[in-house]
This record gives C-alpha cells, sequence and structure tokens, in this order.
C-alpha cells in the first residue's frame, strides 16, 4: 500500500481465501487488513462467494476473475489416463484448505 504511492502504481489486491475473515491473526491485524483493502485500487478475488463475504466489511467493488482451470477442463484430462502428464499445485503448504494432503495421497496411489 506505502509502496504504490511512492511508486505511483496501482495497488490491487487478491483474495483466495473463503471465508478470508478466518486469517485475522488479532484486531491490529483486522484493522490493517480493512484498511488496506479500502486503499486499494482494485480488489481481484477467485468466486461471487469470495466477494460477497468481503464486501460484509467493505462497500466496494470486488472484481472475480475465477481459476484458471474449470472442472470440464479436469474431467476432459482425466480420459487420457495412459498419457504422461504433469501436476501442478499452487497453495500454502503449511494448510489443509487447497487438499495438498489429498493430492499427496492421490499420487502415492498412482
Amino acid at each position: 500500500m506505502f509502496l504504490s504511492k511512492s511508486l505511483k502504481i496501482p495497488f490491487i489486491i487478491t483474495e483466495h481465501s473463503s471465508p478470508f475473515e478466518s486469517l485475522f491473526r488479532s484486531f491490529f491485524h483486522k484493522r490493517l487488513t480493512l484498511l488496506s483493502l479500502n486503499k486499494s485500487n482494485t480488489i481481484i478475488t477467485v468466486s461471487q462467494s469470495s466477494a460477497r463475504n468481503i464486501n460484509k466489511y467493505i462497500n466496494k467493488e470486488v472484481r472475480i476473475v475465477h481459476n484458471l482451470l474449470p472442472n470440464n477442463k479436469i474431467e476432459e484430462l482425466s480420459k487420457n489416463i495412459n498419457k504422461k502428464f504433469n501436476i501442478g499445485f499452487l497453495g500454502g503448504l503449511n494448510t489443509n484448505q487447497k487438499g495438498l494432503d489429498i493430492l499427496l495421497k492421490a499420487i502415492a496411489l498412482l
């Protein structure tokens, strides 16, 4: 937030946690998070549900950019089980919220 002012560049927040208020670690952290959201030029999240959740705390437009790979594409790719493929993971390693534990168990079965 402070760098955006000094460098004269937009301040954009992308929020992927749902519900994001579960990440408030303290009163100070909550206030700083809400200040940042209010001062941002744009807020982007991955779902309508997440946008509604953020709007419980601030009155500002939240743009939605859905995840890159839709579910029907995953189903299509799963039909090609005899071909080589790559598996990627994007998410925190210190939480099961993104399902890394499930991914690792599935790879172990393969």
